[in-house]
């Protein structure tokens, strides 16, 4: 099998430039020149760790090319700092995997149990040999990810965890019950479903924490909330087809239809929109770091970490119409 991210194996996804137009943010043809490389350490890690326990899975991970996230988002950071988010980006799919597809996908209270346990983990728990691989691969991340990173950035970290089991509980509640969330819950439940703590690790890769004074204020909140709302969003779009032939409402554009009425193409047109003025946000509200960057000891470092953060939904953009991750109906 070629290494995972060979360029042969990357194709465009076909209905993507219709579901994605011009949507206001910048997008970049920048990666990473050791991609590839990237990719096949990444394939073996996956199978040393147990995250690709099956040539299934393994396939999925390849098709995905999770390794050119990170190549894309930090074109030009030493390679392994890089390769140390592509393994989280690997373990955060694997985890949406699970909920999808396997015992978290069940109920409300395997969703609190599995979460119990990673939430004990990046609280400083080490988990036993038999656990589940998510949890033990957590482990092992995060002895690596943190050692440069103080209580306050753990902390802050740990918060963002807790708002992402919130939003995955949300998330299996609703396709217990059958039902679709509310047109004025679901951008906020998503926006933390995307993951916001993966926002903390651009700090990590970057090797710079964010003073607390400037992380804990409005305008930081604010720019990496828009950059989770433009990424999900654009996700929700390009997914579409897969979500819709799978009933899956936990979409932006079924939850519009749903609460409207109105025809998919009316709720397409509409989330494009948003997405725009989300766009909007975006360089508003780096507008209002850049000022507060100003104070900051480290400047240019910060500075590189709230570019990293707007830069976000083009690099993944551009992995979306790349990615094999929803051209496949079985992924």
């Amino acid at each position: 099998m070629t290494a995972l991210g060979a360029s042969a194996t990357v194709r465009p996804y076909p209905t993507s430039e219709n579901l994605l137009p011009n949507l206001g943010f910048e997008v970049s043809d920048d990666i990473h020149p050791d991609a590839d490389r990237i990719g096949a350490h990444l394939q073996d890690w996956a199978k040393r760790v147990g995250l690709a326990s099956s040539p299934h899975k393994l396939a999925r991970q390849f098709d995905a090319s999770f390794e050119r996230v990170a190549a894309r988002i930090f074109p030009a950071l030493p390679r392994r700092d890089v390769q140390l988010y592509a393994q989280w980006v690997v373990w955060l799919f694997v985890l949406d995997d699970e909920q999808d597809e396997g015992f978290m996908g069940r109920s409300v209270t395997e969703v609190d149990e599995a979460f119990a346990e990673l939430t004990a983990v990046v609280d400083g728990y080490m988990p036993p040999r038999e656990a589940a691989p998510v949890a033990l691969v957590l482990a092992e991340l995060w002895s690596r990810t943190t050692l440069q990173m103080s209580q306050t950035w753990r902390a802050r970290f740990l918060q963002n965890f807790r708002r992402y089991h919130a939003a995955f509980r949300a998330q299996a509640a609703h396709r217990f019950h059958g039902t679709v969330p509310s047109l004025e819950d679901y951008p906020e439940l998503r926006r933390y479903d995307n993951a916001m703590f993966m926002f903390d690790l651009v700090e990590v890769a970057h090797r710079t924490e964010v003073p607390p004074s400037l992380a804990n204020s409005d305008a930081w909140r604010e720019m990496h909330a828009a950059s989770s709302d433009i990424t999900a969003w654009c996700n929700d779009l390009v997914s579409l087809n897969r979500d819709s032939a799978q009933g899956e409402q936990w979409n932006y554009v079924a939850v519009y239809q749903s609460a409207t009425g109105c025809s998919q193409a009316t709720a397409i047109r509409t989330v494009r929109n948003h997405i725009r003025a989300r766009s909007v946000d975006l360089v508003a509200t780096k507008n209002r770091v850049v000022a507060h960057i100003a104070d900051c000891p480290n400047v240019e470092n910060v500075m590189a970490v709230a570019n990293t953060v707007c830069a976000i939904p083009g690099a993944h953009y551009a992995w979306l119409r790349e990615s094999g991750r929803h051209t496949n109906q079985a992924h």
